[in-house]
């Protein structure tokens, strides 16, 4: 993984969201115009991490309606190897339950062969991954629960992606996790700021 290449691309804006998302479902038309969605330092960066990465099992929390799967599996298109399982973990809120047909056909969109499964974050899981997601903003308490879980499920050198990590409760549990592990992550400086952790 070369981490330069990463920040010199998302420096440089090569591609606009809306080309990444435009087949994409979206439950309102006007998401598409939020300031979020129409960042190119938001979602264009898991397309530019795709084209480095190359894991064959993923586990995400903070499924983002599939937008993130969308953009980082479409660069994964035309690689090898291919990602061959992508699991969803639901959240630790029964406060919002996200809509599970549109994240499924989005994170399918461009890998139509992928086993996409969605379970609660209690199940016991038996899968090893090379590659996790954390992409939504918790509180501090849950976002440490949340990395401990996928420290977890990740194998020796696999990746954890840490969005959200210049909010303020984020960016405690992240740095308290990273200097328990002894790791130094690498910083991208994203609309929310990304973290990534070799472990």
């Amino acid at each position: 993984m070369q981490f330069s290449i990463l920040e010199e691309k998302l420096s440089t804006h090569l591609w606009a969201t809306d080309a990444l998302i435009s087949q994409c479902r979206m439950p309102e038309p006007s998401d598409r115009t939020t300031p979020a969605f129409t960042d190119p330092k938001y979602l264009p960066f898991y397309f530019y991490l795709g084209q480095q990465a190359t894991p064959k099992k993923i586990i995400q929390i903070g499924p983002k309606l599939g937008l993130v799967a969308a953009c980082f599996l479409q660069a994964r298109k035309e690689r090898v190897p291919k990602v061959e399982r992508w699991d969803i973990v639901n959240e630790l809120t029964h406060s919002y339950k996200p809509p599970i047909g549109t994240i499924l056909a989005n994170t399918k969109m461009h890998a139509p062969h992928l086993e996409v499964t969605a379970y609660s974050f209690r199940v016991e899981n038996k899968q090893m991954y090379d590659l996790a997601f954390l992409t939504e903003k918790f509180d501090t308490i849950q976002t440490k629960a949340y990395l401990n879980y996928l420290w977890d499920q990740v194998k020796g050198d696999g990746l954890i992606v840490v969005d959200y990590i210049e909010d303020g409760t984020v960016r405690l549990a992240f740095d308290e996790f990273c200097l328990i592990k002894h790791r130094e992550p690498y910083r991208m400086p994203t609309r929310y700021g990304v973290g990534i952790i070799i472990k």
